[in-house]
């Protein structure tokens, strides 16, 4: 029976460390990354996760909402327009909404209001 506390506790101090060694490198959860406000390691990994999974609408949106965190408003603007084009009505409201924001926060009034309205179009009730 000691042999295997021993071997249990070797096996979560290793899960541990790699876990820390995970968080040191940058590698932790990019949605937690993002909760704290921490956007270069959320963007960093969103970008990783988004070579696993191109396609997905929903992390095209996280990763616009990284970008835009940052003023990075040109790159947020290609993932929003991605998750608008893939995504299901949910998400390419929210991502056409942030198109909004994002045409806002460049100056660009009327590609803001353009963009708001075909967010609205989509969920009139938002």
């Amino acid at each position: 029976m000691p042999r295997l506390v021993t071997i249990t506790a070797l096996a979560l101090a290793l899960v541990n460390a790699t876990a820390n060694d995970a968080f040191a490198a940058g590698l932790a959860d990019p949605y937690e990354a993002y909760d704290k406000g921490q956007w270069d390691r959320a963007l960093q990994g969103f970008v990783d996760l988004q070579v696993e999974h191109p396609d997905d609408a929903h992390l095209a949106l996280h990763l616009g909402s990284a970008h835009f965190q940052m003023k990075n408003y040109a790159e947020a603007e290609k993932s929003f327009s991605q998750a608008a084009l893939a995504g299901e009505t949910a998400v390419r409201e929210q991502a056409l909404y942030n198109l909004g924001n994002t045409a806002y926060r460049q100056g660009k009034l009327q590609d803001a209001v353009e963009w708001y309205r075909q967010a609205l179009e989509l969920d009139p009730n938002d």
